[in-house]
């Protein structure tokens, strides 16, 4: 089997009829035995008009071929098929012996398991690679399901704590909008503008929002007409206190304090609602 690949290929279209004679009765000769046509070279050769050496090379080449395909050919049987051929007929039909014919075979069928596991092996390979193509793209999927989910949380958790925030930081307004109502208004803007920066926020807004929680301009505010001619606030102080004697047994001191808290009280009153800690108790000492 080691003259494969020196067989001398007959043309596959001749462009004369000569060539093709060649052709078939080196064919024809090929499958006699060596001995037969050997003998019958010299007359071929003379009715083919070609010399002895050239047509005994296509003969041989011929031969080649077949010799190269009969074992492939037997390969593809049963061993006690391949067997039986080999020593009835294959072998004296190539002129080569049944031995010789039968370790051709043996290596076209190891050729042919060889061919089989390469293609096997190409088969596992492509089932391996899908396999782990799939198992990749499962994984990726599972990663991107995996981090979807924590973004998710993560998104939540983000607007729970904003919520939560929001809620915090309304709760101390509320509280420290509360606490500042009870302080003198002199120090409302000192204690919004901490307020502020405790926060991050605009005093400005904040100033808006106290507002709203003072209750200022949620109502048409009444409109105050100023007395006709002016007033003399030691008369009123002192008639103020006169209408609180009537009522209240206190000393000077404590009218003099009564006097002025009311007129205090009586001024905020003309710029905001009442509010529940606006007042005070005159009559404690």
């Amino acid at each position: 089997m080691s003259d494969e690949n020196n067989v001398v290929p007959f043309p596959n279209d001749p462009d004369d009829e000569k060539a093709r004679r060649v052709i078939a009765e080196a064919q024809r000769l090929a499958r006699l035995p060596r001995d037969d046509w050997q003998a019958q070279l010299s007359d071929c050769a003379k009715s083919l008009d070609i010399e002895q050496g050239e047509l005994a090379k296509h003969i041989e080449s011929e031969h080649k071929t077949r010799v190269i395909a009969e074992p492939k050919r037997l390969a593809g049987r049963e061993e006690v098929d391949w067997k039986y051929q080999v020593g009835h007929g294959s072998a004296e039909r190539l002129g080569i012996e049944p031995k010789e014919l039968e370790q051709y075979v043996k290596a076209a069928i190891n050729d042919r398991k060889k061919a089989a596991q390469e293609l096997e092996r190409g088969a596992d390979k492509q089932r391996q690679a899908a396999e782990d193509a799939e198992e990749k793209e499962r994984k990726d999927e599972e990663r991107k399901r995996v981090a979807a989910e924590r973004a998710q949380r993560a998104e939540q958790k983000k607007r729970d704590d904003e919520r939560k925030e929001a809620a915090r930081r309304a709760n101390e307004k509320q509280k420290t909008f509360a606490n500042i109502t009870r302080l003198p208004v002199a120090r409302h803007e000192k204690e919004l503008a901490r307020l502020a920066k405790r926060l991050g926020e605009d005093v400005a807004a904040l100033r808006e929002e106290f507002a709203e929680f003072l209750g200022v301009g949620s109502e048409p505010a009444e409109t105050t007409e100023p007395w006709p001619e002016p007033v003399n606030i030691a008369v009123v102080l002192q008639e103020l206190g006169d209408k609180i004697s009537r009522y209240v047994v206190m000393q000077k001191h404590q009218l003099i304090a009564a006097q002025l808290w009311t007129a205090y009280v009586a001024s905020r009153l003309s710029r905001a609602r009442p509010l529940a800690h606006s007042g005070g108790n005159f009559g404690r000492t």
